[in-house]
């Protein structure tokens, strides 16, 4: 079931990170086209690419942790063997895992605090809480995936198959 799961995840990152970032291109550039021709820009234009920036940034780094591809300072790491590489490989597993946790609690609390405020903003006329609603939810995704990449080691205290990927 929590290879169903992490498969649905990966599929839905990988979705929206390139779903927005055709979106946005095709909005750069038909921006640019009107205001070369007509002197007229669309207002929300740039507003939407910060936003979709940000959104794509962040599900992208949890299709990445998914992938087992997150930012890694490995040279001390490659030199160890047996027991001490375990114990390195599970730290470097469980502090980002309590780390994202810790972002997604406070994420929500921030969006909780935003929402209660009842903001606007103007160029899109969207609530001001969306923005942080949607990079907590990604920051959720990323904690699921270390907590799930952490579970895998934790059952075969191996770090090849923690490496593995399903197809």
């Amino acid at each position: 079931m929590f290879v169903k799961l992490d498969r649905l995840l990966g599929q839905i990152e990988g979705v929206i990170s390139g779903s927005l970032l055709l979106i946005m291109t095709a909005l750069i550039f038909a921006n640019i086209v009107l205001r070369f021709f007509t002197g007229k820009t669309i207002t929300w234009a740039e507003d939407i690419s910060v936003f979709f920036m940000i959104i794509m940034t962040f599900f992208a780094a949890a299709y990445g942790t998914r992938l087992n591809r997150h930012i890694s300072m490995s040279a001390l790491y490659d030199t160890m063997s047996g027991k001490v590489r375990q114990v390195f490989y599970f730290l470097g597993l469980l502090v980002p895992a309590v780390l994202t946790v810790f972002l997604c609690i406070m994420g929500w609390q921030v969006t909780r605090t935003i929402y209660d405020m009842r903001g606007m903003i103007a160029s899109m006329n969207l609530p001001k809480y969306w923005p942080y609603l949607i990079v907590s939810i990604a920051v959720l995704f990323m904690a699921m995936h270390f907590l799930h990449l952490l579970a895998r080691f934790l059952t075969s205290y191996r770090v090849d198959d923690a490496l593995e990927r399903e197809e």
